[in-house]
């Protein structure tokens, strides 16, 4: 007589115990899923899953027999990096949906500096200039230059093609305000499969 042999349970047969995934509904596909919302379980009757995740999602609260499931809600996923801090263990949360301006401030190249000296130059009269009511009517509209030379110097600060550039600094501006830090989103229900 022959006999069959018995298959062994596989609790991994229809997908990973402790796997997370994207589920697009309030409702769970089946008994074997949570949402991974920050659950209490307990640990004799998950034990599997516990052994797989043991306790780096809680967050007090928990008594002996207790563990929690990961807390999703309201967030996104990062994988795990170990050379960044931020990021190098399982189960680290951080970041913000609002960012604060910081205090900084701004370099300014090519402010005018500096003192000038005297550039005397000329200005010249008219020669026809009128000197009676008859002449008004009668003075020539191209009169020529001439006579009546004067000269008017640069004052410290005026333009010059001699004056150095120099480099100053803006003060610091303050934060005054927030902004969203948020990319274009859709939620989505994160479920960890439990048994």
């Amino acid at each position: 007589m022959s006999s069959v042999a018995v298959e062994s349970v596989n609790p991994d047969a229809d997908g990973l115990v402790g796997g997370i995934d994207l589920w697009p509904s309030q409702t769970l596909p089946g008994p074997k899923y949570r949402f991974a919302d920050g659950s209490l379980l307990v640990r004799t009757e998950f034990s599997l899953l516990y052994s797989r995740i043991g306790t780096q999602f809680n967050i007090g609260g928990e008594t002996s027999s207790q563990f929690r499931l990961p807390n999703a809600k309201g967030r996104t996923f990062v994988c795990v990096d170990p050379a960044q801090t931020e990021f190098d263990l399982v189960g680290e949360t951080g970041g913000t949906k609002a960012a604060s301006m910081p205090t900084h401030g701004h370099a300014m190249s090519g402010a005018p500096g500096g003192t000038f000296g005297s550039s005397g130059h000329t200005h010249t009269g008219l020669s026809d200039a009128p000197s009676t009511a008859t002449d008004v009517e009668s003075a020539a509209p191209t009169a020529t230059v001439s006579g009546n030379s004067h000269t008017h110097n640069t004052t410290t600060g005026g333009p010059s093609a001699t004056a150095s550039p120099t480099i100053g600094t803006l003060a610091a501006a303050e934060a005054t305000g927030s902004g969203n830090n948020m990319p274009p989103y859709l939620t989505l229900q994160a479920i960890i499969k439990v048994s």
